[in-house]
């Protein structure tokens, strides 16, 4: 007998309760009426198709359509990164998914990365025959040299300048219609522009007419990278009141400003003529305060966290924001295995995704000892 129904299937769960929902175990689909649960799909030989039986496809090896070349040396790959879905429709609204790579980057091997005369955490151009993204430059040995990774997720409503669709080679399978994702020539480029800023606020930037921007939607505010090739000073307007703590260098063109009510943290702007350094997490995580203190006041246009509070780092661990310094301090303490260092910061102790990095954490520190 034919299959009567889908295989992606889960008739008999559409009248949980909220109740059994709650309880509701692991079920592998199909989960029809007739049959709760399947082990293995097509154990009993009858397969989803008019004949019930499993059809092969004869396809023949196909070379790439548009190989790399002088103008176009390097391979560029895409997919996707562990904490972002699709086009970040929904996981964007997660916001603590945003904080693990906040950015599009494009990884690098340093090798590559120095024929192209390219830093780490340089704007780069990515550009193909069809078209050209900005992405933050990751340098990593997790990419052979020759190759590029950019993720797929950034799209006109967090990275306009992002997006990697119009750079992809859009030659398709002939059979899915899939476009060749894991094959397309680009050529790097490091661009360097005359004007950069960092904006934490508590209401959206409307104005996205910016040569690179970035929007981060985080648990409190929202946070901006912005650069231009042209004066950025109209920002300082964008907030409705005066600023309450102004630093102004017209020497060095640095300006950093903040906007304080009720003793809370409203909205903070870095502007610079070159790229920004500050602990953007510390600046992030005062936005959850309800009133900041005295030092917090004094060390805020710094841009770097007081003396006496710990510098967690870059965050690897979304579920429970824990950061690579925080991390590292358990693994100096003695801390061997990814469980050790679960026990002793909770970091991988929920969804595991982030057990991967954190045993190259540790790997990466043996091997300097």
């Amino acid at each position: 007998t034919s299959h009567r129904y889908r295989l992606f299937n889960l008739q008999q769960l559409n009248r949980l309760s909220d109740t059994e929902y709650d309880q509701l175990q692991p079920v592998q689909w199909p989960a029809t009426p007739q049959q709760r649960e399947s082990r293995r799909l097509f154990a009993d030989g009858v397969f989803a198709t008019s004949s019930t039986r499993a059809n092969f496809i004869s396809v023949q090896h196909k070379q790439v359509a548009n190989a790399c070349n002088k103008q176009y040396p390097l391979q560029l790959n895409t997919g996707r990164i562990r904490d972002q879905w699709h086009t970040m429709t929904r996981t964007a609204f997660a916001k603590r998914l945003n904080a693990h790579k906040p950015q599009p980057f494009v990884e690098i091997h340093p090798v590559t990365a120095a024929e192209f005369d390219i830093t780490e955490g340089d704007i780069v151009q990515v550009s193909s025959q069809w078209g050209s993204l900005l992405a933050i430059a990751n340098l990593t040995g997790q990419v052979q040299p020759a190759q590029v990774f950019v993720p797929m997720h950034w799209n006109d409503q967090f990275a306009p300048q992002g997006r990697i669709g119009p750079v992809v080679n859009p030659d398709n399978d002939p059979m899915s219609g899939q476009p060749e994702l894991k094959h397309t020539p680009v050529n790097l480029q490091p661009v360097r522009f005359s004007h950069y800023a960092k904006y934490w606020t508590r209401t959206e930037l409307e104005n996205n007419s910016f040569d690179y921007w970035v929007k981060i939607p985080e648990e409190h505010n929202y946070r901006y990278e912005l650069a231009n090739h042209a004066a950025m000073d109209n920002l300082i307007t964008t907030a409705s009141a005066t600023p309450t703590l102004i630093y102004k260098d017209n020497k060095s063109g640095i300006q950093r400003l903040a906007w304080i009510s009720d003793n809370q943290l409203q909205a903070c702007l870095f502007l610079a003529n070159t790229p920004i350094e500050v602990n953007d997490r510390w600046l992030t995580q005062l936005f959850a305060k309800t009133s900041i203190s005295d030092n917090e006041r004094n060390a805020l246009l710094s841009g770097q966290s007081p003396p006496d509070v710990e510098d967690c780092g870059r965050i690897v661990c979304a579920c429970y924001s824990v950061g690579e310094k925080t991390i590292a301090k358990a693994i100096t303490a003695g801390c061997c295995s990814a469980i050790e260092v679960g026990d002793a910061t909770k970091a991988g102790t929920n969804c595991g995704s982030c057990v991967g990095e954190i045993n190259q954490i540790i790997a990466q520190a043996t091997k300097h000892n």
